[in-house]
This record gives structure tokens, sequence and C-alpha cells, in this order.
């Protein structure tokens, strides 16, 4: 009967074990002789080594006492001559450093052995040290000195000889003694020693039996490690990532079924074939053959071990597709690379990007979009107002009027300011959220700027029973760096509110400087009112845009709520922020901070010219009283004629109606005037006259007044070095920044009133009014402009511009339904603003509005004639109805 094979294990174990255990042991008796010899010999070599050294050191030790003697002699014999000679100077001088090193080499060998360990022994050559020291200042005296020293010395000698004898006597026997138990300690070393190699030779037939024992476990791993390399291939199989394993010439070892599925062939197919022939676009297989004879020579590659890369692929099919791998190298049993491949199909990944880049470019280019129409609104909303504005400003300061005309056109003013400000608060929101970096830097007097908004601020408090105080600190510097027009905006809101809620009370407006690490200051503002204050629950919304309250009298003052959320994105952009602290019907305190610098002499220096930074909020200006001009308005202006001073002006305008507006207005502050309708013509006329000045309209056909003004600055012919002020009502810092590049002098943002024109040419800062808003539901005429511009102009000229005005619309709409037809939707655009200019300035809003939609539709690139079609069709109706309404008119008795 057969035994298990488990019965039988321990014997064939035996018999395979006994033939190479012999010779085992046999070495390792060897090993045990050897180890027993060797530690005879290093015995005997430490005792001979020991010995040695503590006859040295007892040598040094007992010699000492024989210099102490030589020293003693030598001082002797010095006394004895009677006289200090230099030879017994010098022979007293050597005995004693002898001893005196002979003294420091014993301490440094004792201290080298750890012989100080014994206090008596210590305190012994411590005490000659003590007294060497004191003898070696009398033997480096001078010999004087030292010759009246010498019995004393003598002495103390003679008293120390005593001590160093002591000294050696128990140096020695401390000698003796350490050796001794050096040799001891020594022995036992060698004992343990031998103790310990006895251990460790067990410990290495232990170990021989341990690796019996692990042999039989490794074979028994290796059946188990079959097994996970069998699971691991059935889950690599099961992975939905492709796995693809190639050896070390690329070719495939291993495909599963997720390749399969990605790439379209059969195990059976890929197995045995090239990766790079088989799975590579053939642009792109040289560099990839490259790169495996790359990582042959280095062991590093293109794609090896680099983790996750996006490739392309190629497919059964020859289709390609964008596959992520990792490819990770390592080496199989016999040492050659091997190549595990992990690939992840990501078509769908890509075109779910592609699709998001696609959604991003259209974002940037909305965003784009939204600032040029920021750009053209800016433009749109301020040029109908010129006409609008200069008319009432001309009928205010030329027109006898009557009480009650005067009363209302007060009103109007103080609306159109009104209108003006919510415009340029939304344009300014608008700029800010569109992310473009503020304006550089600049140094400006930060306290100045405070100064003139408390001055500015005072009237409007003492309408409403305020007063204004304000507080600098002693240590401001005189000018700062930093966003200046940003700084004056935050401020003159803050301030402005504080003005606009507060009644019968006080202001209070602060000022302080942090120091900031490295230079600088952290500015805080603080603009504390005793007005109504705000809720507690309202706190955290008031800094959103278009958020007003209902408290109290607010609604008096009414408003887009946009400033407090200005206020916060200009603080922000300053490196600051902006607070409040309130309770309800105990005022307010808001404070904002901003990162300041020193004022560098490479910065520009600003004037500080606030009004057009931190004007003041128009809603809180009234109306003036019946019979009583506007304060900037000293009365009623007769029309006068060219002055002997007036100055010789280029007006450069393409809308004829703002290009008589204008020229009215210089010709009543005695300036003569020449028109042109273009930049070209302007260009050949300043090229061939000498002008005082030339006032440059920006959008004009033929050549736009920036092409003209570069023109005139590369050439300018007879007008070299004439003031070009540009003209626009484009407000966006960067489109003012080309203009001024362009070499525009000033830049004058439309409406131009009649005293700002006045002001600007006499050099003093423009403090122009605000315009006027235009009416919220528009007749096919505006009475108010209507009435404007017949006191504004002769009736014979009023009678010349409204033919010339219905020509103009009418060609306008014969050129819109040509360039529909054609479908140019840039020319619509241009054609259809020019019309809304002439339109807006003669009075008509709802022919306005209508050329409008045209252009609006145009620029959005819907100008498909079947589209425009009804929007053209309701301009020619508008243009009826003007004409009709013209018609009707007694245009003689037009003028109020």
């Amino acid at each position: 009967m057969r035994r298990p094979p488990g019965s039988r294990a321990p014997a064939e174990l035996a018999l395979r074990i006994f033939p190479w255990l012999v010779p085992l042991l046999g070495v390792v008796l060897l090993g045990v002789a050897v180890l027993l010899f060797s530690a005879n010999q290093i015995n005997r070599n430490l005792e001979r080594n020991q010995a040695a050294r503590t006859d040295n050191t007892s040598w040094v030790v007992a010699q000492a006492e024989v210099d102490l003697l030589k020293l003693q002699r030598a001082l002797d014999a010095t006394a004895e001559s009677r006289m200090l000679t230099d030879t017994n100077l010098a022979t007293l001088r050597q005995r004693f450093d002898v001893f005196y090193s002979r003294i420091d080499v014993i301490g440094r060998n004792l201290a080298q052995q750890d012989w100080f360990g014994a206090p008596e022994l210590r305190q012994q050559w411590d005490t000659l040290r003590g007294h060497l020291r004191d003898q070696a200042a009398l033997i480096d005296a001078p010999p004087l000195l030292l010759a009246e020293s010498l019995p004393a010395l003598r002495a103390d000698l003679a008293r120390q000889s005593t001590a160093v004898r002591a000294f050696t006597l128990d140096a020695l026997l401390q000698t003796v003694e350490r050796s001794d138990a050096e040799r001891h300690a020594l022995n036992g070393l060698l004992a343990r020693f031998s103790v310990a190699a006895l251990l460790l030779i067990g410990l290495l037939v232990g170990a021989t039996w341990v690796m019996v024992v692990l042999t039989r476990r490794l074979q028994a791993r290796a059946l188990a490690t079959e097994r996970i390399r069998s699971n691991l291939e059935k889950t690599i199989d099961a992975s939905l990532d492709a796995v693809i394993v190639a050896d070390a010439r690329g070719h495939i070892t291993h495909f599963n079924a997720a390749a399969e599925a990605i790439f379209g062939y059969s195990r059976a197919e890929a197995v045995g074939r090239d990766y790079i022939d088989m799975l590579v676009p053939e642009r792109m297989r040289a560099m990839r053959a490259q790169a495996l004879a790359e990582f042959h020579r280095t062991g590093t590659g293109v794609l090896a071990n680099r983790g996750r890369v996006v490739v392309p692929s190629l497919r059964k099919d020859g289709t390609e597709v964008p596959i992520e791998v990792v490819v990770i190298s390592d080496r199989d049993a016999t040492g050659e690379p091997v190549f595990f491949s992990f690939v992840r199909d990501i078509s769908d990944q890509m075109r779910i990007e592609t699709n998001l880049k696609r959604s991003r470019d259209a974002a940037l280019r909305s965003e784009e979009a939204k600032t040029r129409f920021l750009a053209v609104m800016s433009h749109e909303m301020r040029t109908p107002m010129n006409g609008l504005i200069a008319a009432l400003d001309i009928v205010l300061r030329t027109t006898d009027l009557t009480e009650k005309q005067r009363h209302f056109l007060a009103i109007a003013r103080s609306c159109s300011a009104n209108a003006l400000e919510q415009i340029n608060d939304v344009l300014e929101i608008s700029r800010l959220d569109s992310g473009n970096a503020p304006e550089a830097p600049s140094a400006f007097d930060l306290c100045r700027m405070l100064r003139e908004a408390a001055e500015q601020g005072r009237p409007l408090a003492e309408q409403r029973g305020n007063t204004v105080h304000l507080r600098l600190p002693d240590d401001a510097p005189a000018r700062v760096t930093g966003h200046r027009r940003l700084f004056a905006r935050v401020l003159g809101n803050l301030l402005g509110n504080a003005l606009k809620f507060t009644r019968d009370g006080r202001i209070d407006l602060r000022l302080a400087l942090t120091p900031r690490p490295g230079g600088g200051w952290i500015a805080r503002v603080e603009v504390e009112d005793t007005g109504i204050g705000i809720a507690e629950d309202k706190l955290d919304r008031i800094f959103n845009a278009f958020e007003t309250l209902d408290s109290g009298y607010d609604r008096a003052t009414e408003g887009t709520g946009l400033g407090l959320g200005i206020a916060r994105r200009a603080a922000r952009l300053m490196g600051g922020d902006v607070g409040v602290e309130s309770r309800l019907g105990a005022g307010s305190l808001f404070w904002f901070t901003a990162r300041l610098d020193p004022a560098g002499a490479d910065l520009p220096d600003t004037v500080d010219d606030l009004t057009d930074a931190f004007p003041l909020p128009a809603s809180l200006t009234t109306p003036a009283p019946s019979g009583a001009l506007p304060d900037d308005t000293p009365g009623t202006d007769t029309p006068s004629g060219p002055r002997p001073d007036g100055l010789d002006v280029l007006v450069v305008e393409d809308n004829p109606v703002n290009r008589i507006v204008l020229r009215e207005m210089l010709q009543h502050l005695g300036h003569g005037v020449t028109e042109a309708v273009n930049g070209a013509e302007a260009v050949e006329m300043a090229r061939a006259h000498a002008f005082d000045l030339i006032f440059m309209d920006i959008s004009m056909p033929v050549m736009d007044g920036v092409a003209a003004t570069r023109a005139l600055r590369a050439e300018p012919g007879a007008s070299d070095g004439v003031p070009i002020v540009g003209l626009t009502a484009h407000t966006l810092p960067e489109e003012l920044q080309r203009f001024a590049q362009a070499g525009l002098d000033p830049v004058l943002t439309k409406p131009i009133t009649l005293n700002a024109l006045r002001i600007f040419l006499e050099g003093a800062p423009d403090q122009e009014i605000p315009p006027p808003a235009p009416p919220q539901i528009p007749p096919v005429l505006d009475v108010a402009v209507r009435n404007d511009l017949a006191s504004a102009l002769p009736p014979e000229v009023l009678h010349q511009t409204a033919d010339r005005f219905l020509s103009e619309i009418a060609a306008f709409l014969e050129d819109l339904a040509r360039q529909i037809e054609a479908g140019d939707h840039d020319r619509i655009a241009a054609t259809a603003h020019k019309g809304c200019g002439s339109a807006s300035v003669f009075g008509a809003p709802r022919l306005v509005a209508a050329l409008r939609r045209i252009e609006t539709q145009a620029k959005q690139g819907n100008a498909a004639g079947g589209d425009q079609a009804p929007l053209l069709a309701a301009a020619r109706a508008e243009l009826d109805a003007v004409r009709a309404a013209l018609a009707a008119e007694d245009r003689p008795a037009i003028a109020v």
C-alpha cells in the first residue's frame, strides 16, 4: 500500500539535505577555529599596544619632575650671578617653557585617556597650572622686573616641587590602575566576542534549516503566483479600459477585449503584430520607432513612464481615434523590457471639450460684443443729447425769456443732469465688470482731493441744512501714487450718498493712512453722517447693483442704485474694500480702503481737477427759482460778432445739424468758423490754411477723426502745431487713450454746452452743465427741441435746416433700401447711425427709434431683405409723419 505524499515528505527532504549538510558543518567548525585563533592574536596585540601607551604616559609624567629640577638650577644660577644677562635670561625662559610645555602635554594625555575622572588628580593638575600661569607672567616680564622677582620665584618653585612630585606619583599610580582595568575589560570583551561568535554560528545553522523550509514555501507560493497571474489576466480581459502588452521589440503579446472594441482587431489578429505598424498613424510611425530605439538606449522615451498622454491612434478601418494612454515599462523574468499600455477612448470627452471651447469662445465673443456695445451706446446715447444740450444752452444765454420759460428750462437742465448721471453709472459698472485693467497709476495730491470734495459738497449740504467737516492726518504725504479716478469715484459716491440721505445734520469726512511693509500706505476714508440710517437686515445687500432702499424720504432722491455697487468694484480694483456701519434712524458710517504708493519721479503728475472724477449727484440739485438762472448762467448773453482776438476755427463734423449748432456757438463767442464734412476734407483744408484751432469729430465717413489727426500730425502743412480737439461720445478709457495716442490734444465728450465751450476756449477746467434727459414717450416732433432750435437759430437758418434734414433723411432711406437688397450689414448700420444722429438733433424721436431698430438688427448680422423691409417701411412712414408735422407747423411762430 502506498503512503500518501505527505508522509514521505520529511524523509525525502532529509535525504536531499544530508549530502550538502556535512560540508556545511565542516565549514562552520573551520570558521570557529579561525575565530578563536584571531581572538587570541587580537588579545596579544592589544596588550602590547596598551603596554606601550602606558610606558609612554609614565615617562612623560616622570619627566616633569626632571624638567622642574632643571628650571630650579637655571634660576639658582641666574640668582647667583648677581647680574641678569641675556644668556641667563634666555636659559631661564627656555627651561621654564620646557617645564610649562611638559605640564601641558601631561594634561592633554591624561584628558585624552579620561584619567581626570579622579577628582584629586584633577585638582592637583589645576593647581599646578594656576601656579604656572602666574609664573609665566613673571618670566615674560621685563628684565628689571624679573630680576626683582627672582627671590620670590625661587621660593615659589621650591614649594611647587613638592606638589609636582605628589602629582607625578598620583598620575603614575592612576596610570597603572587604569591599565589593569582596561586589560580586564578587554579580556571580558574577547570572552563576550567568542560567545557571540558561537551564537552566530548557531544562528547560521538555524538559518540553513529555515532556508530549507522557505524553499518549500516558495514552491507553494509559485503555485499561488500562477493562480494570481491567471486571475490578473482575467481581470485585464474584463477591464473597461484597453490593456495592451508588448515586448521589447514592440510586438503585441496581450490584447484584451476592450482593446478589441476600441481598435476593431480581434485578439488573434493583434497578438504578434508590431504595435507601431498596427495602431500608430503613418505620419507618426517614424517618430515612434525612433522613440522605441531611444528607450532601449537610454531607458526613457516619449511615452513610456510619462503619465497620461493624449495621442491619436489608428483603427482597423483606417479611421483615427483620440486616446488617452499610460505606458509603463518593466522587465520580464529574462530581464527584457516589456511595455504595458492602458488605453481609453476619449472621443466623447474630446467632443465635450470642443463644445466647451466653442462655448467659451462664444462667451468671449459675447463679452467683446458687450464692450463694443458699451462703446457704441456711450456714443449713441450722448450724440442725440448734443444738439439738445447745445440748443438749450444757447436759449438760456442768447434769448430773452419770460420768468416761466426760465423756470421750466432750469427744470429741464436738472432733469438732463439726472439722466446723464444714470447713463454714466450704467456705463461705469459695465466697464468695471468687464475685467479690463483700471487706468495706469498716477501721482496726485490725496489731501487736496479730499479738501476739494468737501468744498464741492458744502453748497449742497447747506441746501439741506447740513455741515461738512474734514479731518486729515498731520503726517499725510504731499503726493501719492494710485488709481486716481477710481479713488475719486468711490469718494464721490460715498460723500454723495451722505449728502443725499442727511438733512439738518452733520457729515464727517476722515482720512487715515497705515504704512505698508515695504513702503506705501493703506488709505482708509470714512464718511459718517447723521442721516436716516439703514436697517440691519438690508446692510448685506446695499452694495448690490441696482439696489435701492425704500426708507423715509429717500424716494425724493431717486436713482438706479448703482453708486455703491460701483464703489465696491472700484475699491477692490485698488486692492482695498468698502464697508458700512449703520443703524436705522441713527446715521451711517461708510468706509473704503485703497493701496497707495509713494509718488515716483517716473509717474505722470495728474492735475487734481476732480469735476469729472466725482461729480456729486445731480439729483441733489433743485430747479432754479422762477426767473433765476442756474449758478453757472450769470445772465442772458447777446449774440456777438467776431472779436478782434477771436480764433480762426476749423469745425470737422459730418452731421450737418451738429455742425450748425457748433458753428453757432463759436460764432456767438466771437470766433471765426470754417467747416469740413469729413477727415479727408479737413486734412486738405488744414494743410492749405493755418487755423488757430481744429474741432475734430471722431466718427465720420471717408476718413475718420483719428486717421485725419494722424495725417495732420505726420504732415501738418500750414497748420503745424495747431491744437486738434476731439469731439466724441465715446467714453470708454481705452477709446480715449487711443484718441490721445493719435495726437488729439484734449478730447471733449459730447454733449458740449455753450458754457463748457467758453470755459475750454478760455483755458479753464471743464465745468460743464450736465445735459437734459430725452422725453419718455416720443411724439412725432419733440416740441421742446424744436422750440430750442427756433430760439437758437434765425428763422431762415431754421427753415434751411429743416429742408436739408428732410432731404438728408430721404437720401438715407434710399441708400438703406439698396444696402438691404445687397445685404451689406456694415453699410446698413453706418447709414442708419448717421440718420439717427440727424433725427436726434432735429427732434424727431420716433424716426430715431425706427432708424435705431434698423441699425441694431444690422449689427446683429440679420440684414436679410425680408427682415429689414418692414423696419424700412416704418422709417419711411415716420419720415412722412415728420414732413406732415413740419408742413402743418407755422414755422415763423415756432420760437417762444
